[in-house]
């Protein structure tokens, strides 16, 4: 679904990713892990194309796509929930979920299935964003992303500040977008329960290098006293 073959990425003269290869397989959840500041929240931007790399490729459901605007990549299928949210606060439920159509030339219509995900949403579509709580406001974040009905989701720590409740009802969700739906999710996740909760694969960033990937199962003890113990 999604190759990346050498990506280099600076801030500045500051070399922020250095040779990254990442293969993440269609239907399946991939992580990136790695401690604060190692370059996972760069590399999403980077696939988005929030941010440009220097060299490499990025091969797209079989297209390159290293020269395309993030709005062209949103049209061909990719879907981002950035941290922070970044909802319209003074948007209804509703109306923040309609932005979401821009991505999407053809998408006029509220697909009734990502509202079924998140029932919630649905009964407080005439409450402005800003009086959402913070796992509701995540919700809704997510919601908005998947309305354009993205082939790739790209989700940037969901889990951050969230009620222990919602943080299960993601999880799930997420789940339930690859085993229901065949959808590809790329993930940035600290938590590691979580992430043995939902993901099939990691790979393990520091210094802006990839590190080390594998099989969910096999991310051991070692591995995480090296390269995620704070």
């Amino acid at each position: 679904m999604l190759d990346l073959q050498k990506i280099d990425q600076f801030y500045g003269d500051s070399h922020t990713l250095w040779d990254i290869d990442l293969e993440v397989k269609a239907a399946k959840c991939t992580c990136l892990m790695g401690r604060n500041g190692v370059g996972k929240t760069t590399l999403l931007k980077t696939i988005m194309g929030e941010e440009i790399i220097r060299s490499g490729k990025m091969i797209f459901d079989g297209q390159s796509i290293e020269g395309f605007k993030a709005f062209k990549r949103a049209g061909l299928g990719i879907g981002y929930v950035p941290q922070g949210r970044q909802i319209f606060p003074r948007l209804t439920v509703e109306e923040n979920l309609k932005v979401a159509f821009e991505a999407n030339a053809k998408q006029r219509q509220m697909p009734e299935w990502v509202l079924s995900l998140f029932p919630i949403l649905k009964s407080m579509k005439s409450r402005l964003g800003g009086d959402l709580s913070g796992g509701q406001q995540q919700q809704l974040a997510i919601a908005r992303a998947l309305v354009s009905e993205p082939k790739l989701l790209l989700l940037d720590e969901p889990t951050e500040g969230i009620q222990p409740n919602i943080v299960k009802e993601i999880g799930e969700v997420i789940r339930r977008l690859i085993d229901e739906r065949g959808m590809t999710v790329l993930l940035v996740e600290q938590k590691l329960q979580f992430v043995k909760q939902v993901a099939d694969q990691f790979y393990i960033l520091d210094r802006g290098r990839n590190q080390i990937n594998g099989d969910i199962e096999s991310l051991n003890d070692d591995m995480i006293k090296q390269y995620l113990t704070v």
